[in-house]
């Protein structure tokens, strides 16, 4: 899924920005990950528990990441990915239980 991939590139740059203190360079690669996020919560639904996990792990990662904190912007990080984990079986089992194949592949 290239926006999941897009939300998980951003993530590593912010946080080697963070490394480097250079604090920002991480808050300009957090923003657009709520761009791509916001196109998975649709997904998912804003109110699905797969979506209000990733919309408090973005909250927590732009935290993070103006507060200079590279432990807190991986925990964000492993939030939001694990997040997104959830609404994709989220959305293959819905699929599934609905004889939508081909929406569970894709």
């Amino acid at each position: 899924m290239p926006t999941a991939d897009a939300v998980r590139s951003q993530f590593f740059l912010a946080h080697g920005a963070l490394l480097g203190d250079d604090t920002d360079s991480a808050q300009a690669a957090v923003r657009p990950t709520r761009d791509a996020a916001d196109v998975l919560i649709e997904g998912f639904g804003a109110e699905s528990p797969a979506g209000q996990s990733l919309s408090t792990a973005l909250a927590a990662a732009d935290m993070a990441a103006g507060q200079n904190d590279p432990v807190g912007l991986a925990a964000a990080r492993g939030q939001v990915w694990t997040a997104i984990l959830a609404g994709a079986m989220q959305a293959t089992v819905s699929s599934v239980q609905s004889g939508d194949l081909t929406g569970a592949n894709a």
